[in-house]
């Protein structure tokens, strides 16, 4: 990959909102994956023998799988928040060091 022909097609503003509106979004996946395991082991007391108990052994070995998924999309948002800052940093760095510069010079 040559990293001299990348190019930027959203504004870094972009990138923390979508990085924003995915860590909400795993939040309420977590809130709805908590409501399903609260689901889940509440069957116990009614749905009782093989089919209910591997019902809910399914359940609990997926569930390490999703909270898995879930923590990684958190870190990917967390990641493209990161990226987004360090454009920002960058372009001001730029800017300050272009307004340093005089204006008179021939190049």
């Amino acid at each position: 990959m040559n990293l001299t022909n990348i190019e930027i097609v959203a504004k870094p503003q972009q990138l923390f909102d979508e990085s924003n509106n995915m860590i909400r979004l795993v939040g309420r996946m977590r809130m709805h994956m908590s409501e399903a395991e609260s689901i889940m082991r509440a069957t116990a007391e009614h749905w009782t023998g093989e089919a209910g108990d591997l019902q809910r052994d399914i359940f609990f070995r997926q569930k390490g799988t999703i909270e898995n998924a879930m923590t990684h999309m958190e870190l990917r948002a967390t990641d493209l928040a990161k990226i987004a800052a360090t454009y920002l940093e960058t372009d001001q760095a730029n800017a300050a060091i272009s307004d340093d510069l005089p204006s008179d010079a021939i190049v």
